[in-house]
């Protein structure tokens, strides 16, 4: 069995007011395979995304041939009571959830403590959502020193199913605190300008300050994942009303190219 760990690249991060919880990129551990690892016909790979000497996933391909029948098939595999998002299930496959970027991983979405499938090649027929031969992200739920943590792999698999790509990962490290698919790759000035962004709230108006204009979009989630808001970035300040929505903890989000940056605000 092969095996990818990594080095921990976790950036320092100061103090937030008491009113938010800062859950920006510097929280988000990345991890970038180099070279992208392939894996083809009935290989394995172990995945120990925090490298605390515990793996956490598997990922897998099977193929088997015979006069009769021929499958492909690339699942992922949780291990030691971690957990993989799906998108649905039936009482053969249980599918994962191709997200794409920016797509929401955290509470509120279906969750599997066994097997997924990520694509299905049978007889010639490819099924499930990963394999169209774009990247795609499997959502990822696993326990650090006891504590779930959110995070995301990033693979490719080509229609039929002729080898699957791992090409990198990354996990928040704050515990039980969402995350966006594609969080933590991001490098730039769009990334320097959301690192320093000012996120708080204040009798039900969020405020968003940036040091300078950029574009992207703003997006505002509550606790179960539901999309309460969006909207593009019209200024280096914004302010947003939320007086309709009722009281607690919201997700605010701000996307810009590849780069992402988050931050809880109570209303």
């Amino acid at each position: 069995m092969k095996k990818d760990d990594f080095s921990k690249k976790l950036a320092a991060y100061g103090a937030v007011a008491a009113a938010t919880l800062s859950i920006a990129n510097g929280q988000v551990v990345y991890h970038d395979v180099s070279p992208d690892h392939a894996l083809s016909a009935n290989d394995v790979l172990l995945i120990d995304l925090d490298e605390d000497a515990t793996d956490d996933y598997m990922l897998r391909m099977f193929e088997f041939s015979s006069t009769s029948i021929y499958y492909k098939r690339a699942v992922i595999d949780p291990l030691n009571g971690n957990m993989v998002m799906i998108a649905s299930a039936t009482s053969a496959y249980q599918w994962a959830s191709a997200l794409n970027n920016y797509d929401f991983i955290g509470g509120g979405t279906n969750w599997l403590g066994g097997m997924a499938e990520l694509g299905f090649n049978y007889a010639g027929y490819t099924y499930g959502g990963f394999v169209d031969g774009n990247d795609h992200y499997i959502g990822l739920k696993f326990y650090i020193g006891g504590t779930l943590h959110y995070g995301w792999a990033r693979v490719n698999i080509p229609s039929g199913i002729p080898y699957m790509l791992l090409k990198d990962w990354a996990y928040n490290a704050s515990a039980d605190t969402p995350l966006l698919a594609g969080q933590g790759i991001g490098t730039g000035v769009e990334d320097s300008v959301l690192s320093d962004a000012e996120i708080f709230s204040f009798d039900k108006i969020v405020t968003i300050k940036l040091s300078e204009q950029i574009d992207g979009v703003v997006r505002i989630y509550n606790t179960i994942g539901q999309m309460v808001y969006s909207d593009e970035i019209s200024n280096t300040e914004m302010k947003i009303d939320l007086s309709n929505m009722q009281s607690g903890i919201y997700t605010v989000v701000i996307e810009s190219d590849d780069n992402v940056t988050q931050k809880k605000v109570n209303l």
